[in-house]
């Protein structure tokens, strides 16, 4: 009938009367159990096995009952970390996420909270590393997954400006290697790659700048079309007449009133009346 104070009072009576009944104590454990009294229970189930040792309820009630202590502590923690964050206490939020995360490693919500803790605070290494994990143990999660797409676009994101402010000084070796880093962050990011192309090229790594205006122009042909110009302008350069025509034309294409629009095509004229 849910009257748990009554039972355990009448439970304590019966006890008074024959004191080595491990069934008594059993009992007063589910009833502490049932109104969350956890301390109470576990030692009325202590008690029952004490007295019998053999008491395969008593050792299955107290299995329970750690899981049951464990979720608990879980989710006052988990509701502890995640009020401390909203109220802009991370380090502290990030140790309480740790806390609950230690009953719990696989909780993969739990493992995400603390990445985007991390990322507030400023830590996007171990930010990366926490929503990687979670995308590990919810591969179908797209929240997750977009939260570290996100993420590795602010980790090169000062690569690439450090990257510029090089190129603009003409430290060409050192924007090629940042740029390359920021990439490994953001594979995809076409101007990234682009931006790389342009370094290659005015360093004189003509083969790399044309593997990286190839990757620009894949990835966004009309927002990187230049790629197709000065791809051109390369295999020109080399000789490669048919490349070179054949770039010019997309560029022309994918930018019809792009920039170097009537430069392309006089480059095509010129190219179409030399031999093969």
């Amino acid at each position: 009938q849910g009257k748990f104070d009554e039972a355990i009072q009448n439970y304590v009576k019966a006890i008074e009367l024959t004191p080595n009944n491990a069934g008594l104590h059993y009992n007063i454990g589910t009833a502490f159990q049932a109104k969350n009294d956890f301390e109470h229970a576990e030692k009325a189930y202590m008690k029952a096995l004490e007295m019998d040792p053999k008491n395969d309820k008593a050792k299955s009630a107290l299995d329970s009952l750690s899981k049951q202590q464990s979720a608990k502590k879980l989710q006052e923690l988990s509701s502890r970390a995640l009020e401390l964050q909203n109220s802009g206490n991370l380090q502290e939020s990030i140790t309480a996420y740790q806390a609950a995360l230690s009953f719990n490693p696989n909780d993969h919500s739990l493992v995400y909270n603390l990445g985007t803790a991390f990322q507030a605070s400023g830590d996007l290494t171990n930010a990366q590393a926490q929503y990687q994990k979670a995308i590990d143990l919810d591969k179908g999660n797209q929240t997750y997954q977009n939260a570290l797409k996100i993420l590795k676009v602010q980790l090169a994101t000062p690569l690439v400006q450090s990257a510029i402010s090089k190129q603009t000084s003409n430290d060409l070796v050192g924007a090629i290697a940042d740029y390359n880093k920021a990439l490994e962050y953001s594979p995809d990011d076409a101007q990234t790659h682009f931006n790389l192309a342009t370094a290659y090229q005015g360093n004189n790594q003509n083969d790399q700048a044309i593997s990286s205006y190839l990757k620009a122009a894949q990835l966004d042909p009309k927002g990187q079309a230049d790629a197709f110009f000065f791809l051109a302008g390369i295999y020109e350069e080399k000789k490669i007449k048919n490349s070179a025509i054949d770039n010019f034309q997309k560029y022309i294409q994918n930018a019809p009133s792009g920039t170097y629009v009537n430069d392309a095509k006089e480059r095509i004229t010129y190219l179409k009346t030399l031999k093969p």
